[in-house]
């Protein structure tokens, strides 16, 4: 049984010999993918095409297995963003990250002049603060990130009169005019 496995220019591998298996690592700058292969099959590297071909030894469903390492190699470069703005007087945010015990937790702080705290923690995740006002979610899950994302916008909803409170980047707000006095 022949697996293929395209790279693009995005894409390294790196191949380990470690006691009865070969160890296949595919990785960009922030994610990788460890495949376990054993020592009895054959892998072919066409580095001119950036191809690795793989030889196993067992039988099983081929087109199940290659359209698993696919999806797999286009995940890693497949990433889904959204960009959350913010206004208001003395609104802000922090991000904390913390070790404890072996386990790693990443959050975020929000401060909307409310007296009970917000606070999100996520997984599988990377957000960026790209400004005071704005921050950038970046996920590989695209339903993860639109559940994040909306589980964000509910903490403080948007104004339509004031224009304040939290917002998706390119979301077009109109504003409402108030109640006109005689």
């Amino acid at each position: 049984m022949l697996i293929n496995i395209p790279l693009n220019n995005k894409l390294n591998f790196n191949i380990i010999k470690k006691n009865d298996n070969y160890f296949l690592l595919v990785f960009n700058k922030l994610i990788f993918v460890k495949y376990i292969i054993s020592v009895n099959s054959s892998i072919n590297i066409f580095s001119n095409f950036n191809y690795i071909n793989i030889k196993l030894k067992f039988f099983n469903d081929y087109l199940y297995i290659q359209s698993i390492v696919n999806t797999i190699n286009n995940n890693i470069n497949c990433y889904f963003s959204k960009k959350i703005t913010f206004s208001g007087k003395g609104y802000k945010l922090k991000r904390f990250y913390k070790t404890v015990k072996l386990l790693k937790h990443n959050f975020i702080n929000f401060y909307f002049n409310t007296s009970h705290i917000n606070i999100i923690y996520f997984f599988n995740l990377l957000i960026k603060k790209l400004k005071k006002t704005k921050i950038i979610m970046y996920s590989v899950n695209k339903n993860l990130l639109f559940d994040v994302v909306n589980l964000v916008l509910k903490i403080k909803r948007l104004n339509v009169f004031t224009q304040k409170g939290l917002r998706l980047s390119r979301q077009l707000v109109y504003k409402k005019i108030g109640k006109k006095s005689s």
